[in-house]
């Protein structure tokens, strides 16, 4: 199975190639014919034997890059349950078997404008025996936010029902402790709230390959240690302080050695230097991601043009180079010219041209 990311004039597309999977006719028709609660929206293309699905991410975020930018805390584990289980209601009403969501986290989304995650029904994906939910509830525990412990207590009690033979999706509401039919209308308003006001407030964005238990036990109990240890970010001396090393030797402790240049050179970052007239500014990329977008608590490189998306484009740093890629923004973002299609990092070179929608940069 292959998976493409394609921008079509204002629209993107998760493209699904070479999914040999066996299907039955009347989902394809109950897909194309209805537009399910819950399931992304698909267009269906068959050609020389072989099948395409297109599916609509326009205006969304893929779970993997959301979970790159936002802690997985209580609130959002229990949104990310309810909509599941929302979502698995809807398919009995259209015959659909609930076997068939992918659960792979790069796969599912959250609508940025509706506030609601988005699954992927990929007929006769649950012969792969590797995209369901037990996929997704063991990626769900390498991105909990380990300081809250009510996240803790659930994503556990998911993974552990998800690993059960005879998992029924209605018993996930009783580990996420949400209350089930009309008694889930009813789900705490300060859960509710603290997402909206995160993810959606202000959107002006268009529209079991097992592993034991035992084994994410250990890696948990490993981290936890490190958790009461605490972590201190590594402190760097300013600029200054190497070149006076660099000329005048030690600081005068027998101990201290001098610094040789290569030290410094280290210290080079990559800079984007505005070239529009939107009195937006330059940027200095001191860490290893450095998201740009124009919602102040999350983007390090904040942009005020109504053009740029809230989280619109990362650039990340690996083994000294910078690799720049758009976070399936409404207007895109461009490299010299070329637009990026979403989960497509690409190598910068110095001088090279980058626009986030409207706004130009350099790179160098």
């Amino acid at each position: 199975m292959k998976v493409t990311y394609i921008k079509n004039l204002n629209q993107s597309f998760m493209v699904v190639k070479d999914a040999e999977f066996e299907y039955e006719n009347f989902e394809l028709l109950m897909l194309l014919n209805n537009k399910i609660p819950g399931l992304l929206e698909v267009q269906i293309i068959i050609g020389d034997g072989k099948i395409e699905y297109w599916y609509d991410i326009t205006g969304m975020t893929a779970l993997d890059t959301m979970l790159d930018l936002y802690p997985l805390d209580e609130a959002r584990i229990r949104k990310l349950t309810e909509d599941l289980y929302d979502m698995n209601m809807k398919l009995d009403e259209y015959l659909l078997d609930g076997g068939n969501i992918c659960y792979l986290p790069e796969m599912l989304y959250m609508d940025r404008t509706a506030g609601k995650y988005k699954f992927c029904y990929l007929p006769g994906c649950k012969a792969a025996g590797n995209m369901g939910l037990q996929t997704l509830t063991e990626y769900m525990l390498t991105k909990i936010d380990h300081t809250d412990q009510n996240a803790v207590k659930i994503g556990y009690a998911l993974y552990d029902k998800s690993t059960q033979e005879c998992c029924c999706v209605r018993e996930l509401l009783a580990c996420a402790d949400i209350p089930r039919t009309s008694e889930k209308a009813c789900v705490s308003r300060e859960t509710q709230e603290s997402w909206d006001s995160e993810e959606t407030e202000g959107c002006e964005e268009n529209s079991r390959e097992r592993i034991g238990f035992g084994g994410v036990k250990k890696w948990f109990r490993k981290r936890k240690k490190d958790w009461e240890k605490g972590y201190q970010e590594p402190c760097l001396r300013e600029k200054a302080d190497y070149e006076t090393e660099m000329f005048f030797g030690s600081t005068g402790r027998p101990d201290d050695p001098t610094v040789f240049l290569k030290a410094q050179q280290n210290l080079i970052l990559g800079r984007l230097l505005y070239q529009g007239k939107n009195g937006e500014g330059d940027f200095i990329l001191e860490d290893e991601s450095f998201v740009i977008g124009k919602e102040r608590e999350k983007a390090d490189g904040v942009l005020k043009a109504d053009t740029v998306s809230r989280m619109h484009a990362k650039i990340t740093k690996k083994e000294g180079e910078y690799y720049l890629e758009d976070l399936n923004s409404t207007n895109g973002t461009y490299l010299n010219g070329r637009e990026l299609n979403y989960h497509e990092p690409v190598k910068l070179s110095r001088n090279d041209r980058i626009c986030f929608a409207t706004e130009e940069y350099i790179f160098c």
